[in-house]
């Protein structure tokens, strides 16, 4: 069966609309596969910047309560105020004029003070279990960059709360310690005042009182 020229041309013409439909479909899988491959680059990206940001800040948390807690600031500042003052007792008694027998029993006292010194401490720790960094899971990372920052933002909303819940903890903890961390620091600073007082007075037979010596321990851990 012949056709005529208007029919050859029309199904010509519905060939070649398939063909760009098809084109313009092929078109916009290959624009869609690479906003994909971008979005999922820039994802990846920042999810490793905000796991490490995160890390980072568990990392240091421990550290900058140990630096602004009260009590651990009021024991460290007693401690190297009494080491000074054994570090002038120290010199008095080495250039003292006495025997060397006498001299060598007093630096033991000195040294004896030291060492407890030393291990007096307290450590006020957040125990909470912070995993919301370690099990994050972002789903499809392909999506939009701004879908991915909002579950991050999410993510860290939540970790900022169970850090100030623990904070509190902390804070309640520290209170109690308070009471007997003080009464350390006042004894300690009169019993070594009152040791340096005597040295530098000339009363060279005095040393640190020994029951003073038996009730420089170690403070518990408050958690």
């Amino acid at each position: 069966m012949a056709h005529s020229a208007e029919e050859v041309a029309k199904v010509r013409d519905q060939a070649l609309a398939k063909i760009a439909e098809v084109n313009k479909a092929d078109e916009a899988q290959v624009l869609k596969a690479d906003t994909y491959k971008d979005n999922a680059l820039t994802n990846i990206d920042a999810i490793n910047k905000w796991l490490q940001s995160e890390q980072n800040r568990a990392d240091n948390i421990q550290a900058e309560i140990d630096k602004n807690l009260s009590v651990a600031k009021t024991l460290e500042t007693t401690k190297e105020s009494a080491k000074k003052s054994l570090d002038q007792a120290e010199q008095l008694i080495k250039t003292s004029g006495k025997s060397q027998k006498a001299i060598d029993k007093m630096l033991e006292t000195i040294q004896q003070a030291r060492k407890q010194l030393d291990a007096s401490t307290v450590t006020q720790k957040v125990t909470a279990t912070i995993t919301e960094a370690q099990n994050a899971d972002f789903g499809d990372i392909g999506r939009d960059p701004s879908v991915i920052k909002g579950l991050m933002d999410e993510k860290t909303k939540a970790i900022d709360s169970k850090v100030q819940e623990a904070l509190k903890k902390l804070n309640a903890s520290s209170q109690v310690a308070k009471g007997p961390v003080d009464a350390w620091a006042n004894d300690t600073n009169q019993q070594v005042n009152k040791f340096l007082e005597k040295l530098k007075a000339g009363k060279f037979l005095g040393q640190v009182d020994q029951e003073w010596l038996a009730t420089r321990k170690i403070f518990p851990d408050k958690r």
